[in-house]
């Protein structure tokens, strides 16, 4: 059974070889493993055990954590097989041992952050390294402030302050005063205070400069900037933060950088300096995006929304095409205006579209004899242009027009939604006046105007399509056709034509 006093040693010998490799940083890695595997080819287990407890040590300086809890719990194992026990060494306490004094809530909630780290804790009390408990506990409070918990973070910064103190380690305590006062910044922030986030943010940065450190530095003082804009100090502000994005860009840090300009936004937006804080914010918005920092851009986007100029948009005096209803969904200047004078008026408008301006999108259009033809040919025009073209006819899919004469209504608008309008099918037979007036009803009550109308049907009085059998079967003439039915035909298509002025009058008035 090993005695205590081969504990010190072991605890020595650790000391040594840490303070030999921590100065190389990652590179004292590498000689301590060497040293490790030296340990184990002569199997000499209180070696091994320094050579852990070394390598736990230099992994927490280089902020691995995973790695330092793994070699810390491999030093502990040997302990155990030596029958070392843990390395709790009173007459070495340099530390002030006092009593906490917490009330019931507040010893349940340092309960409650401590349970999941305990083991861990230990882990690192018992080999001693109170450097892996204080980055752990550090660790653990950015992880509790990034999810909102402000309260539980601040038990773990605390808990931090005490292990220090249970030291009483100078070089500890430099260590952790920078990423301790850095989080106690963030937790002022949280709670909007901001006289408290500048002493902690200024604290944080005077310690980290002192270590060397100068991207952390410059993190603390984009927090040094956010805490000045909540006391509305712009220029002190705009200082800090600029002095952090140069210094950050300078790192090669992208994601600090993103907040530094997020900060330098804000400060800019609050001298009235518009144009630089947008330029400053889009800036941001594109490497938090980049590295994927979804809070920073949520932040910087709505910040652009804030910035961005408003477009002004003027209203047309005079509204196109003689629409005198007040329609909520139409597009001013484009397919009718939302608001209208009371007077009448008449107004025109040249009315040209393609493909590719879509200048007619949103009118309502009616094409009559739309099945085939030259109906058909100018509806597809109308839906090119993207505008909204009921097309009427008899034809039906399966009909006799459609097997004789190929085409429907329904085929016809079927097409439009692929050329960028919409295309609605209305099967109406024209010389019913009853089918007019229903159709009038439906476009007035569904959209409350027409804007272009063409009548382009072809009249017949009866369904026998004696035109069309008589195209079919080439003759030049109806030879079954008498004059007076000729006359007839003639009467039923000036009637139509009637019917359909008097839609287009009718909705527009």
């Amino acid at each position: 059974m090993a005695t205590w006093g081969a504990a010190e040693q072991v605890l020595a010998k650790a000391n040594s070889l840490s303070a030999a490799a921590l100065p190389k940083g990652a590179g004292g890695l590498g000689e301590l493993q060497s040293k490790l595997q030296q340990a184990e080819a002569q199997d000499a287990a209180e070696d091994r055990a320094a050579a852990f407890i070394a390598l736990a040590r230099v992994s927490v300086e280089v902020e691995d954590l995973a790695d330092a809890e793994q070699y810390a719990l491999s030093a502990l194992l040997i302990f155990k097989e030596l029958g070392l026990g843990a390395m709790l060494r009173t007459k070495n306490f340099q530390g002030k041992s006092d009593v906490m004094k917490l009330t019931p809530e507040e010893s349940a909630s340092r309960d409650a952050a401590l349970r999941p780290l305990r083991e861990k804790l230990l882990t690192f009390r018992e080999i001693g390294v109170a450097e892996g408990e204080a980055a752990l506990l550090l660790k653990a409070a950015a992880s509790q402030l990034e999810l909102g918990k402000v309260e539980m973070a601040m038990v773990l910064v605390k808990e931090a302050d005490r292990v220090v103190a249970r030291e009483g380690k100078k070089e500890l305590q430099e260590k952790v005063v920078g990423p301790s006062s850095l989080i106690l910044a963030k937790l002022s922030l949280t709670k909007k205070a901001p006289q408290a986030a500048v002493q902690s943010a200024l604290k944080a940065q005077k310690a980290f400069e002192g270590q060397g450190q100068a991207a952390k530095a410059a993190q603390a003082q984009t927090l040094t900037a956010e805490a000045y804009c909540l006391q509305q100090a712009w220029a002190k502000a705009t200082e800090a933060a600029q002095k952090a994005v140069a210094s950050l860009k300078s790192a090669g840090d992208k994601t600090g950088e993103a907040m530094a300009l997020l900060a330098l936004a804000r400060a800019q937006q609050g001298q009235g300096d518009s144009a630089l804080a947008l330029q400053s914010a889009r800036a941001s918005l594109l490497l938090a995006h980049h590295a994927e920092l979804k809070s920073c851009a949520l932040r910087a986007r709505q910040l652009c929304g804030e910035l961005r100029p408003k477009a002004t948009v003027k209203e047309d005096p005079v509204p196109p095409l003689g629409v005198v209803r007040p329609l909520d969904h139409c597009v001013p200047g484009v397919s009718g205006p939302s608001t209208l004078p009371s007077a009448p008026f008449l107004g025109a408008q040249r009315m040209v579209g393609t493909q590719e301006t879509k200048r007619l999108s949103g009118l309502i259009c009616v094409v009559t004899g739309a099945s085939r033809g030259i109906g058909k040919g100018i509806a597809h025009s109308l839906a090119e242009a993207g505008g909204i073209v009921y097309v009427t006819g008899r034809s039906s899919p399966g009909k006799e027009t459609d097997i004789i004469l190929m085409g429907t209504v329904d085929e016809t608008a079927s097409t439009f939604g692929k050329l960028g309008g919409t295309g609605v099918a209305v099967h109406v037979d024209h010389a019913q006046d009853e089918q007019n007036m229903a159709m009038v009803k439906m476009i007035a009550e569904t959209h409350g105007r027409l804007d272009i109308c063409v009548n382009s049907l072809l009249y017949s009085e009866t369904r026998d399509l004696a035109p069309a059998r008589t195209a079919v079967t080439g003759c030049d003439q109806d030879t079954t056709e008498t004059t007076e039915r000729r006359r007839r035909r003639r009467n039923g298509q000036e009637r139509v034509w009637a019917v359909f002025c008097g839609f287009y009058w009718r909705i527009l008035k």
